[in-house]
């Protein structure tokens, strides 16, 4: 018997990639000899910058799912985006964490609270989750995440999916890493794009750098000629009332001109736009404790003019999001509260879809699709079966909850301000960690 494990052992050794007894010390080792005093890697802080690519990582079987992203261990996840290859598949995307609450902030050697500056990134223990669907949203996969914490202790904030002229679909991340970067700082936005979206397991470009702070809230406007202008957010700067930004790219990727809002009060700038048919643009842009104000551009983005406080009271601080479906009729998704309304129920109640059908100036139909007190941060896209998808989130951080939920509705059901198209769907799930043992739990201090 002792002599058949031998044997086996040395099968199994000589079968191995790799395996032989007489390598000599480069093979074991690998090249040892030192780079010139100028490489990046010789110098502090050794290759990091705020340009060193960030990257994603695989959370499926494959990967052995690592335990930091199981969904029976979430405490926290929020803000999602939503968006629909060409063939149907749908694609999710929300932050999340295992170990603390949203933004938290870090504590002293004594147990102290200490809010973070803009010299050190937010959002610790974050991470972004991009998950799918092949059967319209009834079962859903996480797939993959994005989470650089090993990159000197970077953090992930918001994540953002929208669908190019092309149909492929971009991914776009914000990272949050101290690297004392005088040009980018220490926040920067990336983007991937999936090859073949289509797909269960798609390809990913390298990431593209877009810019410093935050451009991954709301998707761009594409215009018929391939190019896009990106909402954008100066988020550290937040008392300057310059902080909504938009960035313009041609269909190749390249920047034409940047141009910025001037709106005293802005919240977090969230500024959704849309073209009219007059080739004018419409934005919103949240307010502080307030519902949201409207800016108009008439030279495609470069210049902005302050049309005053939406005529709707709703949106009061919180993301609004509008856009032309392909009927040409304007959606628009948001908390159906007034700011009057706010002083009594919480402003992030009733989450509705409501329909123009002027180019924007009324909206007479809306249906509701959850009435309940911490539904927010909507987004939609519209697929190839005539149905229009919304994510939105409940109870980010309360317990029980955690929602990433989805809404599955047609242009007939807002007029109808009811379900009337077979198929259509409302708070369905998309990924709720408290149904499998997740979420926060009693006596958890977050």
């Amino acid at each position: 018997m002792k002599n058949m494990l031998s044997l086996l052992i040395l099968a199994f050794l000589a079968g191995c990639a790799g395996y032989n007894s007489e390598l000599g010390d480069s093979d074991n080792i690998g090249n040892i000899e030192p780079p010139n005093s100028g490489d990046v890697s010789q110098t502090y802080p050794y290759g990091i910058t705020a340009k060193t690519p960030p990257y994603l990582v695989s959370t499926g079987p494959v990967a052995n799912s690592p335990s930091r992203y199981r969904i029976n261990l979430r405490v926290f996840q929020g803000c999602p985006q939503i968006e629909i290859a060409d063939n149907g598949r749908l694609w999710a995307a929300w932050i999340a964490s295992n170990e603390v609450a949203e933004r938290a902030f870090l504590h002293d050697a004594n147990g102290k609270m200490i809010k973070p500056s803009k010299d050190a990134p937010s959002h610790y223990g974050q991470f972004a989750v991009i998950a799918t669907s092949s059967d319209g949203g009834k079962t859903w996969e996480e797939l993959f995440a994005f989470d650089p914490r090993e990159q000197l202790g970077a953090t992930s904030s918001d994540i953002l999916l929208w669908k190019d002229k092309l149909g492929k679909i971009r991914v776009v991340v914000v990272r949050n890493m101290y690297v004392n970067d005088g040009e980018l700082g220490n926040t920067t936005s990336w983007e991937f794009t999936m090859q073949k979206p289509e797909n269960k397991n798609p390809e990913f470009s390298k990431p593209r750098l877009l810019g410093r702070y935050n451009m991954a809230v709301i998707k761009p406007l594409l215009f018929e000629d391939g190019s896009i202008l990106r909402p954008g957010d100066l988020y550290w700067e937040f008392a300057s009332p310059d902080r909504a930004k938009f960035v313009k790219e041609n269909s190749e990727g390249e920047i034409e001109f940047v141009s910025h809002l001037h709106c005293p009060g802005i919240s977090f700038a969230e500024q959704a736009v849309f073209q009219r048919k007059d080739s004018s643009l419409l934005s919103l842009v949240r307010m502080i404790g307030d519902v949201p104000k409207v800016f108009k551009s008439e030279d495609g983005g470069r210049s902005w003019s302050d049309l005053g406080q939406f005529s709707m009271k709703v949106g009061v601080d919180t993301k609004t999001v509008w856009g032309r479906l392909k009927s040409g009729n304007i959606i628009m998704v948001a908390n159906d509260v007034s700011k009057e309304e706010s002083k009594k129920i919480h402003s992030r109640s009733k989450m509705t879809a409501f329909l123009s059908e002027d180019d924007g100036k009324t909206f007479p139909y809306k249906l509701l699709l959850d009435e309940r007190s911490s539904v927010s941060y909507p987004s939609f896209s519209e697929g190839p079966d005539g149905f229009i998808y919304i994510a939105y989130d409940n109870g980010r951080g309360e317990k029980g909850k955690h929602e990433i939920l989805m809404a599955k509705i047609t242009e007939a059901d807002i007029k109808a301000g009811a379900l009337k198209t077979p198929g259509s769907l409302l708070k369905g799930e998309i990924s709720s960690p408290s149904k499998y043992g997740g979420g926060i739990r009693d006596g958890d201090k977050l």
